[in-house]
């Protein structure tokens, strides 16, 4: 159809007859109510954002079992359920060590302490990033004659 300004407009709907619905779901029991939900086939046919209250933070294992139950699953967000944390404020933060900070921001976030694996990778990534850009010459580098 082709319009014309001034002319008269027909609008007409189109419906899609393909492609999947989104949907919310909320695991407000934990990680068994999303699992059983997985079992059960709740929403086969759609994709889901998946939200997760839970006491502690999830492991692997348990994220590939969800998603291999279904399918559809496109997002899991895991809420950790805990005592309201004090935001620091920019003063309270003066002086103090990164990895102090990191680990405040951690428990502040997931609402445990930081694994130490974890801790460590941070503190490598810290540590290289401060080390390049000390204006020493690496070993490859030579003085121009």
């Amino acid at each position: 159809m082709d319009i014309m300004p001034g002319g008269e407009t027909e609008v007409r709907p189109i419906y899609l007859d393909c492609g999947k619905p989104l949907k919310k779901w909320y695991a407000d029991k934990g990680i068994q109510q999303a699992l059983e939900w997985c079992e059960e086939g709740r929403d086969p046919n759609a994709w889901i954002d998946l939200e997760i209250l839970t006491d502690r933070v999830l492991t692997a294992d348990e994220h590939k079992t969800i998603r291999s139950l279904h399918p559809g699953i496109i997002n899991i967000r895991p809420m950790i359920r805990s005592e309201e944390t004090e935001v620091m404020s920019p003063e309270s933060r003066e002086g103090r060590k990164i990895d102090e900070l990191f680990r405040d921001y951690y428990r502040y976030r997931m609402g445990t302490d930081i694994p130490d694996e974890l801790m460590q990778a941070f503190l490598e990534l810290v540590n290289d990033e401060s080390g390049q850009d000390d204006g020493e010459e690496g070993p490859d580098e030579t003085e121009a004659s």
